[in-house]
């Protein structure tokens, strides 16, 4: 098991926090699909003696109401 496991609940739980900060802000009537969180714990220096931890995700926020969605392709 990778050694960044151990931080992986921690990042994720902030991850979560932020989203329901953004969607609270929102007023309700949103829906959050999110991808990403069960991807690897990376890291990054963020000083001489710290390391920062994280996860790429992404999120969408769509209304409760919207209930089909078709992305349109244009070819160049």
């Amino acid at each position: 098991m990778h050694l960044f496991y151990q931080y992986r609940f921690e990042v994720r739980n902030k991850i979560i926090t932020e989203i329901n900060a953004t969607t609270n802000a929102l007023n309700g009537g949103y829906r959050v699909l999110v991808s990403g969180l069960d991807g690897p714990v990376k890291w990054r220096r963020s000083g001489d003696l710290n390391l920062a931890f994280y996860i790429n995700y992404t999120y969408q926020i769509t209304p409760d109401t919207l209930v089909n969605y078709t992305k349109q392709y244009i070819d160049e």
